[in-house]
């Protein structure tokens, strides 16, 4: 029930009352490593996803990237960054904040490591640039 509360709240009416947005939802709110990074339950009821990428599939790679991060000993820094993309209204931008997560969520290379994303301004015309 606190996940379709959650998801209401967030003026989320047709994800409410999907079952995989409801399961990825409950999932992703239990990784400790997810609220360590910053994602709040309010936060995760706003992720947005894109065509083709869903709800369910966004939160359900957060998920796999938690554990990973926890799995693996990798630390990221100024994930902060990215929350904000992926309840934003910018499809393309959300999908590659997406790719980041599953590439990231599965690159054994990174084990030991602290990543540390880059800090975006947003410039007059809606692109981004990187400091």
């Amino acid at each position: 029930m606190y996940a379709y509360e959650q998801l209401y709240k967030a003026g989320r009416t047709g994800l409410k009352q999907n079952k995989k947005a409801l399961e990825a939802f409950i999932t992703a709110k239990n990784n400790a490593k997810l609220k360590e990074l910053g994602f709040t339950d309010e936060l995760l009821a706003k992720v947005n996803g894109y065509n083709p990428a869903s709800y369910d599939e966004i939160l359900t790679d957060l998920d796999k990237l938690g554990d990973f991060l926890i799995q693996n000993n990798i630390k990221l820094e100024n994930f902060q960054s990215t929350i904000g993309i992926l309840v934003g209204n910018n499809a393309n931008y959300r999908q590659g904040v997406h790719w980041i997560i599953q590439d990231v969520g599965i690159e054994i290379a990174f084990a030991n490591k602290t990543l540390t994303l880059e800090v975006s301004i947003n410039n007059a015309r809606e692109t981004l640039f990187s400091v």
